[in-house]
């Protein structure tokens, strides 16, 4: 599933665009540091007036580091000469007031059915293996269970980002968090099972939920 980066975004404006993405299978992701960037395929940005303009220049650079991420800017104002600045800085699609919400919501979506998966940057055969449901760990084939292995899949395919245990639990298997105790169980064994993997890691933030880390490190 692709990620939708936002930043600057109102709460009216996150509520709109929630609406549509999660129809279009694309997940939406508070972005609030250049170290998040690596994990979405598009950033929206959003000012709310001129002042804004340099939080906006600062984030056209940052993206200058990650050359395929699509960026797209939408302003709350009628833009003036800001517009051609924004897509000299290499903004892919600006947008003002006198757009609407929906026109950028179809230029996105149709931009995002454009990535192919060999333009994903994770090599995710190297470590899912989905045929026997395993996963690879410092190169050798760890078996999976089956509800270990639907764990490892949500958080591989929202790795980096905190997933609570009341979406896990209902997003899986429909239930409720009384039954956090059942996630327990599974995530406790899945991470005895790759506890010295390499490329990742299982973690649990305290209160909140699972997280996977995708660490790189050398074999």
């Amino acid at each position: 599933m692709n990620m939708l980066g936002i930043a600057g975004e109102t709460q009216q404006d996150y509520t709109e665009l929630s609406d549509f993405f999660e129809k279009e299978k694309i997940r939406l992701s508070l972005i609030e540091s250049e170290e998040q960037l690596s994990s979405i395929q598009g950033l929206l940005l959003i000012i709310e007036s001129t002042e804004q303009v340099n939080i906006v220049f600062d984030w056209l650079l940052k993206v200058k580091n990650h050359c395929k991420l699509f960026v797209w800017i939408y302003a709350h104002y009628l833009l003036d000469h800001e517009e051609e600045v924004f897509l000299e800085l290499g903004a892919n699609g600006v947008f003002s007031e006198q757009d609407s919400l929906k026109s950028l919501e179809l230029v996105i979506r149709n931009a995002f059915c454009k990535i192919q998966p060999d333009e994903t940057k994770n090599n995710d055969f190297e470590i899912i293996n989905p045929n026997s449901q395993s996963v690879r760990v410092n190169g050798e084939e760890v078996l999976l269970t089956q509800k270990e292995y639907q764990l490892f899949m949500y958080l591989y395919t929202y790795k980096n980002e905190t997933i609570s245990y009341k979406e896990l639990l209902q997003e899986l298997w429909s239930v409720g968090e009384s039954k956090k105790y059942y996630l327990t169980s599974i995530l406790f064994h899945l991470r005895e099972k790759t506890r010295h993997s390499n490329q990742f890691q299982l973690i649990n933030v305290r209160s909140l939920g699972y997280r996977l880390i995708m660490t790189d490190k050398e074999h």
